[in-house]
């Protein structure tokens, strides 16, 4: 499990390709990196084994969602595959090793850049911020700006936790206006950081 601003995500493909939530962002975030073959044979695998119906996709030579495989299982699937033999207790290991490698290859190279690059996961990423945010108890902070909106001050304080650079500003901005505080949006941001101890 990774922790991003307090807040636990998957940090194995298969784990977060299975997230009701994030996975569809992860899926749509592999395609655009060019590599939907990766999400559709390891969903493909967790729902069923079927090496006659999925050969031609997936371990063909000329298949059209090609999987990582190592040496040896290449050999044991052009083997089987020729002979046409399904039923091989070979499969089951076949497809174990090309789960495993697959995995490993994309929670290598993609999670970390989803994590921090895309603005889907980003999104999802301040709304759960805010929500941990709201655990917090701030009443000195509501006292000083003289408001009841704790949800206000929560989303601002996960947009500058959070959020793109402008997007905490334009947030406390937007709160300092809805409830009509007399103190400036930069002040309001520096207590906002203090509590919340945002860098």
């Amino acid at each position: 499990m990774e922790k991003i601003d307090g807040v636990g995500y998957p940090d194995d493909a298969i784990d977060l390709l299975k997230d009701t939530r994030l996975g569809p962002l992860f899926r749509a975030y592999l395609k655009k990196r060019g590599c939907p073959e990766k999400y559709i044979f390891l969903d493909a695998a967790e729902k069923k084994i079927d090496p006659k119906s999925q050969f031609k996709l997936f371990f063909a030579d000329n298949a059209k969602h090609q999987v990582n495989a190592g040496s040896d299982s290449l050999l044991a699937v052009k083997r089987l595959g020729k002979a046409q033999d399904w039923k091989s207790k070979e499969w089951k290991v076949i497809y174990e090793g090309a789960v495993a490698d697959t995995n490993r290859f994309v929670s290598g190279e993609f999670i970390e850049p989803f994590y921090k690059k895309d603005d889907d996961f980003r999104a999802v990423h301040v709304k759960n911020v805010e929500k941990l945010m709201l655990k917090t108890k701030y009443p000195a902070l509501m006292k000083e700006l003289d408001v009841v909106d704790k949800k206000g001050i929560a989303t601002a304080a996960a947009m500058l936790k959070a959020g793109k650079k402008s997007d905490g500003p334009r947030s406390a901005k937007a709160f300092v206006k809805k409830n009509k505080i007399k103190m400036a949006p930069k002040e309001v941001i520096k207590k906002i950081k203090k509590t919340f101890k945002i860098k």
